[in-house]
């Protein structure tokens, strides 16, 4: 006699289903144990999870009102919050993370409220940032005193790219973005689209709350003040008293108020060109707060209008360099040496008239990318005196001491502002710090790399004229490009996709919209 099999009670086919439901909840909500976030425990489906979220909800928003109401001041802005909560999470998910805010509101909805208390941007937020991870945010500069050596470490266990031949390559790119608050937009989709690729490790921000002066913009908003600022510059701030044929081409080619008001924003253009320098500088000050172990291969610094295929960044200047070099093959003279060579590239590289000036600089928008072995020759103290540049057991040092010790060779007067153990980059922030800068933010970047020796000298080999022959026997041509990337008479290779101009598998592209970075994004570079 066959006995007849129980049919599972209600309530047990319910739970069952439950329990299947919050599984697939957690898988796509990738819940990790590892991971700063902390989700509520998947409850069953009926009401009682429900209920655990608009509870939530209420009490986070009467403690967000409450702290507003008492004009509470911290260290996140309202807006930005908003803006990297929603962008990084999915709608309606209910989730903490230290760098974000309990996130069931949309993005438009955290505004309105945010406006509705009249906030200005300044204001801020009171976060718990004591445990801060920086793995998957924006670092804002101005905010941030250190950074989390975690990553160094982190970034072995989850990069590991293997080259042909099987060969273990880990490798990081650290990204600085030069910003405006007025587009915060643009930053974000960065970090969402080409800066999302896991050979990035940092991506720092710098925006006007870094400058020195945070109401230059305001005092630079009318014609009068900004003719009297370009006129100071021209006068006084770049003396051209001894023949000095570079302070002349850069007094030549200073900003002209004419060309200057054609701008949407001229009084921000002007004030911005301190800016790069300051936030490398920064960058420096939280990677010397760690150890020299924890730069990166390659640091790039660009613009919040900018894109870059990091795909061909890593096969370019790591991988391929790389596994040459495993099997043999030295790449100290190639045109793409190791990250331990020191190597500084511009994306687009601009050439001042070679009958004038021999000088080049960097297309700022197109960024700059500093290798590994450039950065510690940058971060190296200096100490110069009579005796050392002459005994330096160090050739970079003795070299960059005896131009520092010399004035006529300290060719924009940087030797006023060595003090002794000083750095080439404290050196570069202290001139950017000064009341009489009268520099494009270009210039100086383009000074430091080909005058001083934190680059070794362009290679021939690629299709550029100047590189192949006229540079070759010039000391002071130090500056590399990408792909032959110049701009002279015409724009020759990257420096073609300007203005919004971005073809498919471009590496680097300039002046782009956030729905422009998007759309590269998506399409696959």
């Amino acid at each position: 006699m066959t006995s007849r099999m129980k049919k599972p009670h209600r309530s047990s086919r319910a739970s069952e289903k439950n329990r299947l439901i919050c599984t697939e909840r957690k898988k796509s909500v990738g819940i990790e144990k590892d991971k700063a976030i902390h989700t509520f425990k998947c409850m069953p489906v009926g009401g009682v999870c429900l209920m655990r979220t608009l509870i939530l909800a209420i009490i986070f928003h009467s403690i967000l009102t409450l702290m507003i109401s008492h004009n509470i001041t911290t260290n996140m802005d309202v807006r930005r919050v908003a803006e990297l909560f929603t962008t990084s999470r999915s709608p309606g998910r209910l989730a903490f993370n230290e760098t974000d805010v309990l996130g069931i509101v949309s993005k438009n909805e955290f505004l309105s409220k945010a406006e509705s208390f009249a906030l200005p941007f300044p204001q801020r937020l009171t976060l718990n940032l004591s445990n801060h991870k920086f793995t998957d945010t924006v670092i804002f500069l101005n905010e941030t005193s250190t950074i989390n050596p975690s990553w160094k470490y982190q970034r072995k266990k989850t990069n590991k790219r293997y080259l042909k031949g099987g060969v273990l390559v880990n490798s990081s790119i650290d990204i600085i973005i030069i910003g405006t608050k007025n587009r915060m937009e643009n930053v974000l989709a960065q970090k969402e689209t080409w800066a999302s690729h896991p050979f990035r490790r940092y991506f720092f921000l710098a925006t006007e709350y870094d400058d020195l002066d945070p109401k230059c913009e305001e005092r630079h908003a009318d014609e009068s003040n900004i003719s009297r600022a370009v006129s100071f510059c021209k006068s006084h701030g770049l003396d051209t008293s001894h023949g000095n044929t570079l302070r002349t081409a850069f007094k030549n080619y200073y900003a002209r108020v004419q060309w200057l008001l054609k701008k949407k924003n001229p009084g921000g253009w002007l004030c911005a060109h301190r800016r790069p320098s300051i936030a490398l500088a920064k960058v420096a000050e939280l990677y010397s707060s760690v150890g020299k172990d924890i730069l990166p291969d390659y640091l790039f610094i660009g613009d919040d209008d900018t894109y870059v295929n990091l795909q061909h960044i890593l096969d370019a200047l790591v991988r391929q360099p790389q596994y040459l070099e495993s099997i043999g093959i030295s790449q100290e003279h190639s045109v793409f040496p190791t990250q331990d060579t020191p190597v500084v590239w511009a994306g687009c590289r601009v050439r001042l008239p070679a009958q004038q000036v021999n000088f080049t600089f960097g297309f700022g928008g197109f960024g700059y990318f500093f290798s590994k072995a450039s950065l510690e020759r940058l971060f190296q103290p200096l100490y110069c005196s009579s005796v050392r540049a002459s005994d330096s057991t160090s050739e970079f040092e003795k070299s960059a001491c005896e131009r520092i010790l010399n004035p006529e060779d300290s060719l924009i007067g940087e030797n006023k502002y060595y003090k002794y153990g000083m750095s080439l980059m404290d050196i570069w922030k202290a001139m950017s710090s000064a009341e009489s800068f009268c520099m494009h933010a270009d210039w100086i970047f383009g000074y430091f790399t080909n005058f001083y020796n934190i680059s070794r000298h362009t290679v021939s080999g690629g299709s550029n004229w100047f590189d192949n022959n006229s540079m070759k026997d010039l000391p002071e041509a130090r500056l590399h490009t990408l792909f032959d990337s110049e701009m002279y008479r015409n724009p020759e290779g990257l420096c073609r996709y300007d203005n919004g101009n971005c073809p498919k598998n471009a590496t680097i592209c300039h002046k782009l919209s956030s729905a422009n970075l998007t759309d590269i994004h998506e399409r696959g570079g």
